[in-house]
Protein backbone atom coordinates (compact mmCIF):
# COMPACT_ATOMS: atom_id res chain seq x y z
CA UNK A 1 0.00 0.00 0.00
CA UNK A 2 1.29 3.46 -0.93
CA UNK A 3 0.55 6.08 1.74
CA UNK A 4 0.48 9.79 0.95
CA UNK A 5 -0.02 11.92 4.05
CA UNK A 6 -0.64 15.14 2.14
CA UNK A 7 -3.46 16.20 -0.16
CA UNK A 8 -3.43 15.16 -3.82
CA UNK A 9 -4.58 17.73 -6.38
CA UNK A 10 -4.95 16.73 -10.04
CA UNK A 11 -5.11 19.62 -12.50
CA UNK A 12 -6.40 19.98 -16.10
CA UNK A 13 -6.16 17.65 -19.04
CA UNK A 14 -2.82 16.01 -19.73
CA UNK A 15 -1.64 13.64 -22.49
CA UNK A 16 -1.72 10.75 -20.02
CA UNK A 17 -4.37 10.98 -17.35
CA UNK A 18 -3.21 9.82 -13.91
CA UNK A 19 -4.01 6.26 -12.89
CA UNK A 20 -4.01 4.64 -9.47
CA UNK A 21 -2.25 1.36 -10.21
CA UNK A 22 -1.50 0.13 -6.69
CA UNK A 23 -3.36 0.14 -3.38
CA UNK A 24 -3.13 3.72 -2.14
CA UNK A 25 -4.17 5.57 1.01
CA UNK A 26 -4.42 9.38 0.83
CA UNK A 27 -5.81 12.21 2.89
CA UNK A 28 -7.82 14.12 0.27
CA UNK A 29 -8.23 14.09 -3.50
CA UNK A 30 -9.26 17.14 -5.55
CA UNK A 31 -9.78 16.58 -9.30
CA UNK A 32 -9.87 19.89 -11.15
CA UNK A 33 -11.73 20.72 -14.37
CA UNK A 34 -10.46 18.88 -17.44
CA UNK A 35 -8.79 16.07 -15.51
CA UNK A 36 -9.76 12.43 -15.13
CA UNK A 37 -8.39 10.10 -12.46
CA UNK A 38 -8.67 6.34 -13.03
CA UNK A 39 -8.62 3.68 -10.33
CA UNK A 40 -7.60 0.53 -12.18
CA UNK A 41 -9.32 -2.83 -11.76
CA UNK A 42 -8.22 -4.77 -8.69
CA UNK A 43 -6.83 -1.67 -6.96
CA UNK A 44 -8.16 0.06 -3.82
CA UNK A 45 -7.91 3.80 -3.25
CA UNK A 46 -8.78 4.92 0.28
CA UNK A 47 -9.49 8.61 0.89
CA UNK A 48 -9.53 9.53 4.57
CA UNK A 49 -10.80 13.12 4.53
CA UNK A 50 -12.65 14.05 1.35
CA UNK A 51 -13.05 13.61 -2.41
CA UNK A 52 -13.89 16.68 -4.50
CA UNK A 53 -14.68 16.25 -8.21
CA UNK A 54 -14.79 19.75 -9.68
CA UNK A 55 -17.12 20.78 -12.51
CA UNK A 56 -15.66 19.44 -15.76
CA UNK A 57 -13.61 16.77 -13.97
CA UNK A 58 -14.28 13.04 -13.70
CA UNK A 59 -13.36 9.94 -11.76
CA UNK A 60 -13.22 6.55 -13.49
CA UNK A 61 -13.35 4.02 -10.70
CA UNK A 62 -12.76 0.55 -12.15
CA UNK A 63 -11.52 -0.81 -8.81
CA UNK A 64 -12.54 -0.02 -5.24
CA UNK A 65 -12.93 3.44 -3.74
CA UNK A 66 -13.08 3.55 0.06
CA UNK A 67 -14.40 6.81 1.47
CA UNK A 68 -14.02 7.73 5.13
CA UNK A 69 -15.72 11.12 4.81
CA UNK A 70 -17.51 13.15 2.13
CA UNK A 71 -17.90 12.93 -1.63
CA UNK A 72 -18.44 16.26 -3.41
CA UNK A 73 -19.30 16.11 -7.11
CA UNK A 74 -19.63 19.60 -8.59
CA UNK A 75 -20.72 18.54 -12.09
CA UNK A 76 -24.11 20.03 -12.93
CA UNK A 77 -25.45 16.96 -14.76
CA UNK A 78 -25.54 13.31 -13.65
CA UNK A 79 -21.98 12.05 -13.57
CA UNK A 80 -20.77 8.43 -13.55
CA UNK A 81 -17.87 7.74 -11.25
CA UNK A 82 -17.08 4.39 -12.83
CA UNK A 83 -18.07 0.72 -12.86
CA UNK A 84 -16.23 -0.21 -9.65
CA UNK A 85 -17.20 -0.37 -5.99
CA UNK A 86 -17.66 2.57 -3.62
CA UNK A 87 -17.48 1.71 0.08
CA UNK A 88 -18.58 4.19 2.78
CA UNK A 89 -16.80 3.13 5.96
CA UNK A 90 -16.37 6.29 8.04
CA UNK A 91 -17.19 6.83 11.69
CA UNK A 92 -19.15 10.09 11.28
CA UNK A 93 -22.06 10.75 8.94
CA UNK A 94 -20.84 10.96 5.36
CA UNK A 95 -22.34 13.40 2.86
CA UNK A 96 -22.64 12.77 -0.88
CA UNK A 97 -23.33 15.88 -2.93
CA UNK A 98 -23.99 16.12 -6.66
CA UNK A 99 -25.71 13.73 -9.05
CA UNK A 100 -23.55 10.63 -8.75
CA UNK A 101 -24.02 7.48 -10.83
CA UNK A 102 -22.48 4.54 -8.98
CA UNK A 103 -22.29 0.91 -10.07
CA UNK A 104 -21.69 -0.83 -6.73
CA UNK A 105 -22.25 0.90 -3.38
CA UNK A 106 -21.62 -0.48 0.10
CA UNK A 107 -22.65 1.39 3.24
CA UNK A 108 -20.69 0.19 6.27
CA UNK A 109 -20.84 3.20 8.57
CA UNK A 110 -23.02 3.10 11.68
CA UNK A 111 -23.29 6.91 11.51
CA UNK A 112 -24.87 6.65 8.06
CA UNK A 113 -24.74 8.48 4.74
CA UNK A 114 -26.74 11.54 3.63
CA UNK A 115 -27.20 12.23 -0.07
CA UNK A 116 -27.35 15.84 -1.25
CA UNK A 117 -28.24 15.23 -4.89
CA UNK A 118 -30.17 12.71 -6.97
CA UNK A 119 -28.12 9.51 -6.93
CA UNK A 120 -28.24 6.36 -9.06
CA UNK A 121 -26.99 2.87 -8.23
CA UNK A 122 -27.01 0.55 -11.24
CA UNK A 123 -25.60 -2.61 -9.64
CA UNK A 124 -25.70 -3.86 -6.06
CA UNK A 125 -26.48 -1.66 -3.07
CA UNK A 126 -25.11 -3.42 0.02
CA UNK A 127 -26.55 -2.33 3.35
CA UNK A 128 -24.08 -3.61 5.92
CA UNK A 129 -24.35 -1.01 8.68
CA UNK A 130 -25.83 2.48 8.78
CA UNK A 131 -28.67 4.26 7.03
CA UNK A 132 -28.93 6.31 3.83
CA UNK A 133 -30.93 9.51 4.36
CA UNK A 134 -32.55 10.89 1.22
CA UNK A 135 -34.04 14.18 2.41
CA UNK A 136 -35.33 15.92 -0.71
CA UNK A 137 -33.30 13.83 -3.14
CA UNK A 138 -34.06 10.62 -5.01
CA UNK A 139 -32.05 7.42 -4.86
CA UNK A 140 -32.69 5.53 -8.09
CA UNK A 141 -31.92 1.84 -8.50
CA UNK A 142 -31.32 0.83 -12.11
CA UNK A 143 -33.16 -1.91 -13.94
CA UNK A 144 -30.52 -4.51 -12.93
CA UNK A 145 -29.92 -3.16 -9.43
CA UNK A 146 -30.36 -5.32 -6.32
CA UNK A 147 -30.14 -5.02 -2.54
CA UNK A 148 -27.61 -7.05 -0.53
CA UNK A 149 -26.87 -7.25 3.17
CA UNK A 150 -29.48 -7.56 5.93
CA UNK A 151 -31.68 -4.46 5.96
CA UNK A 152 -32.97 -3.44 9.39
CA UNK A 153 -33.65 -0.35 11.48
CA UNK A 154 -29.89 0.18 11.60
CA UNK A 155 -29.25 -0.58 7.92
CA UNK A 156 -31.97 0.93 5.73
CA UNK A 157 -32.94 3.88 3.55
CA UNK A 158 -34.64 6.77 5.35
CA UNK A 159 -37.17 8.17 2.90
CA UNK A 160 -39.30 10.48 5.03
CA UNK A 161 -38.63 13.64 3.02
CA UNK A 162 -39.67 14.60 -0.50
CA UNK A 163 -37.06 12.25 -1.97
CA UNK A 164 -38.00 8.76 -3.09
CA UNK A 165 -36.31 5.40 -3.29
CA UNK A 166 -36.98 4.54 -6.93
CA UNK A 167 -36.61 1.26 -8.83
CA UNK A 168 -36.54 1.07 -12.62
CA UNK A 169 -38.53 -1.76 -14.24
CA UNK A 170 -38.28 -3.01 -17.82
CA UNK A 171 -40.74 -5.88 -17.40
CA UNK A 172 -43.11 -7.42 -14.87
CA UNK A 173 -41.54 -8.29 -11.54
CA UNK A 174 -41.36 -7.40 -7.87
CA UNK A 175 -38.99 -5.50 -5.65
CA UNK A 176 -38.69 -4.90 -1.91
CA UNK A 177 -37.81 -1.34 -0.97
CA UNK A 178 -35.72 -1.38 2.26
CA UNK A 179 -37.13 1.85 3.68
CA UNK A 180 -37.98 3.16 7.11
CA UNK A 181 -38.02 6.24 9.29
CA UNK A 182 -35.80 7.60 12.03
CA UNK A 183 -38.27 9.97 13.69
CA UNK A 184 -37.77 9.30 17.39
CA UNK A 185 -37.42 5.52 17.35
CA UNK A 186 -35.88 4.13 14.16
CA UNK A 187 -38.36 1.82 12.46
CA UNK A 188 -37.76 -0.42 9.46
CA UNK A 189 -40.92 -0.73 7.34
CA UNK A 190 -40.08 -2.32 3.97
CA UNK A 191 -42.50 -2.13 1.06
CA UNK A 192 -42.81 -4.77 -1.66
CA UNK A 193 -44.36 -3.82 -4.99
CA UNK A 194 -45.22 -6.52 -7.51
CA UNK A 195 -46.13 -5.80 -11.13
CA UNK A 196 -47.71 -8.89 -12.66
CA UNK A 197 -48.13 -7.58 -16.19
CA UNK A 198 -48.02 -4.42 -18.23
CA UNK A 199 -46.08 -2.44 -20.76
CA UNK A 200 -42.90 -0.83 -19.47
CA UNK A 201 -41.46 2.09 -21.41
CA UNK A 202 -37.82 3.11 -21.19
CA UNK A 203 -37.01 4.44 -17.75
CA UNK A 204 -40.26 3.28 -16.15
CA UNK A 205 -39.95 3.28 -12.36
CA UNK A 206 -41.93 3.24 -9.17
CA UNK A 207 -40.89 5.28 -6.16
CA UNK A 208 -41.54 4.99 -2.44
CA UNK A 209 -41.37 7.43 0.44
CA UNK A 210 -43.13 7.44 3.79
CA UNK A 211 -44.01 9.25 7.00
CA UNK A 212 -43.44 8.34 10.63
Amino acid sequence: TTLFRSDVIVNGAKPNYPQVNSNTNIRTLVINSGATVTITSGVTLQINEGLDIKSGASLNNAGTLVLKKNLTNENASPNSIGAGTVICSGVINQAFSGQNIIQLLTVNNAAGVTIGGNTTVNGTLTLTSGTITLGGNNLSLGVSASIAGTPSASAMIIATGAGQLQKVFSSAGSFTYPVGDATGTSEYSPVTLAFNSGTFGAGSYSGVNLVN
